[in-house]
């Protein structure tokens, strides 16, 4: 008793929110956390342990199918996140720790490819990203989305029973049998308890349109600065980056990044075809995010596979109400992978496939309505005019990169006269009338790099002034 009551101290929000609903509901959201007999409880003891496995006070209890009338799959999505909205904002406002400390079984290395042994059980614990295959099943790969030749199979039941989606990351428990590594059970998802219950879709949530940008207005550059005016991008868009060679695409990219996750946003990299040392410096800058990655000198297909799981990574994030920005490096690049792994033999029939998924992998990127939001950013590569067309038809923010510019020194080199973004009255505060100003001035100075800096230093201490 004394050990329920020091677990609750802090959560009585959390009690008070779950205590308000009838006892078969309750009983539906115990089973939707993983209480395994939720019938056999008092309505107190459901709420004690929702609180306690949500929380991580209390470890996950072993999935049982037993007392099967009561059902996770029957609380709703919504009812299951607020639940865990609720308790994890009691969590966040405590002074110290309440989770207990993580079983030896339980401990994961960080680089998710070495698993350590439950002794207890002969089970091992492993981490990675789920790659469901087309016979519902599906594969265990690393969090970096590669794949391995020793990765743990999951079982269509298995994926069935904890409703698990490609791109989600979990903790679980590996066995041998016969001779082969297998998923047996799943302790975490997303570093959190798993629950037995439908989650929001990406595909069935409604796109709106962006309402909250990107704001570049920290950053020192003149040319970064200028794009909150001239060109703003918001959370949600299919930004295009049209660039040559030598522009600093890959520069504006880490920097894009880097200014996203300070606004609180997950950053997904699929970087193909790269150098080596440019991938591990991504992955050590951009460790708590998601980087996927081949080098120049692996098979090209390879990248097909890991870009489209990371674009599912992507989804699992927005679809929970988060803001993410995926970074491809590049479209052109994606193209000859996704050639590659087309189920074809003719060279237009692959071409036109290859053309497809591409354009359909641009496309997901959108702001959900009642979750978060999809931010795609993607360097062209060597497209050809048609194929840059293609992708400026279906994008709604163009940066035109000129090497003109690059070669002055401007980073990054942007064309804003050329460039353009889709309906930025609706997530900007940039006043319309100045915007077509400053751009008219533009058009006529005959150093736009010089007219930019100026512009930067008139915004910077109009910002000044406001603060």
């Amino acid at each position: 008793m004394e050990d329920e009551q020091k677990m609750l101290a802090g959560y009585e929000e959390a009690y008070e929110f779950l205590d308000a609903k009838s006892i078969h509901e309750m009983r539906q959201l115990a089973r939707a956390f993983g209480v395994a007999k939720p019938s056999l409880y008092k309505k107190h003891d459901l709420l004690v342990h929702v609180i306690g496995l949500v929380s991580g006070a209390l470890p996950p209890e072993q999935k049982s199918n037993k007392g099967a009338k009561v059902k996770g799959g029957e609380a709703s999505a919504e009812s299951v996140e607020k639940v865990r909205e609720v308790i994890l904002q009691c969590k966040a406002r405590l002074p110290y720790n309440t989770a207990a400390p993580r079983p030896k079984e339980y401990e994961f290395n960080d680089s998710g490819e070495t698993s350590r042994q439950n002794y207890a059980s002969g089970e091992k614990c492993a981490e990675g990203i789920v790659e469901l295959d087309e016979q519902g099943g599906g594969r265990l790969r690393g969090t970096g989305c590669e794949a391995g030749e020793n990765d743990a199979w999951l079982s269509e039941s298995l994926i069935r029973t904890y409703h698990l989606r490609e791109g989600d990351l979990i903790n679980c428990c590996v066995e041998n049998r016969e001779g082969l590594p297998q998923v047996v059970r799943v302790l975490e998802m997303e570093g959190l308890p798993p629950v037995y219950a439908e989650r929001k879709k990406f595909g069935s949530l409604a796109a709106a349109y962006p309402d909250e940008q990107i704001v570049f207005a920290q950053e020192r550059e003149a040319a970064l600065r200028a794009i909150d005016t001239f060109c703003p991008i918001g959370y949600g868009q299919r930004v295009l980056l049209v660039a040559p060679r030598g522009t600093g695409v890959t520069t504006f990219l880490r920097t894009a990044a880097e200014t996203a996750r300070r606004g609180g946003a997950r950053t997904v990299f699929v970087l193909l075809g790269q150098r080596p040392e440019e991938i591990a410096e991504t992955r050590r800058d951009f460790s708590d995010g998601c980087v996927a990655a081949t080098g120049f000198d692996e098979p090209a297909v390879r990248g097909a596979y890991m870009a489209l799981l990371a674009l599912e990574r992507a989804e699992r994030f927005a679809e929970r109400g988060e803001k993410t920005v995926l970074l491809l490096d590049s479209l052109a690049a994606l193209l000859q992978a996704l050639r590659g792994a087309a189920p074809f033999s003719e060279e237009n029939q692959k071409e036109e496939w290859a053309r497809l998924r591409a354009k359909s992998f641009f496309a997901r990127a959108r702001r959900l309505e009642s979750a978060g939001s999809l931010t795609i950013i993607a360097a062209s590569g060597a497209l050809t005019e048609e194929q840059t067309e293609d992708f400026s038809s279906a994008a709604n923010a163009v940066l035109y990169f000129s090497a003109r510019l690059a070669e002055r020194g401007l980073f990054p080199p942007v064309d804003f006269l050329r460039s353009r973004s889709k309906r930025p009255e609706v997530f900007s505060s940039a006043d319309a009338s100045a915007l077509a100003e400053a751009r008219e001035a533009l058009a006529e100075t005959d150093d736009p790099a010089d007219f930019l800096r100026r512009f930067a230093d008139e915004t910077r201490k109009t910002d000044a002034k406001k603060l």
